[in-house]
């Protein structure tokens, strides 16, 4: 019971900083890294 638990943790222990954008073309954009400057609106997931 408590490995099925820790193996469900896990993953959000693991998940890092995640950014979202809308380039310049309007669509939206999924990173690990850091939009461009030149993109219309982003924002830290």
């Amino acid at each position: 019971m408590l490995v099925s638990i820790c193996s469900l943790l896990l993953p959000a222990a693991h998940a890092g900083t995640a950014y979202k954008w809308i380039d310049a073309s309007g669509n939206v954009q999924y990173s690990q890294t850091p939009p461009a400057k030149k993109a219309i609106h982003s924002g830290c997931l």
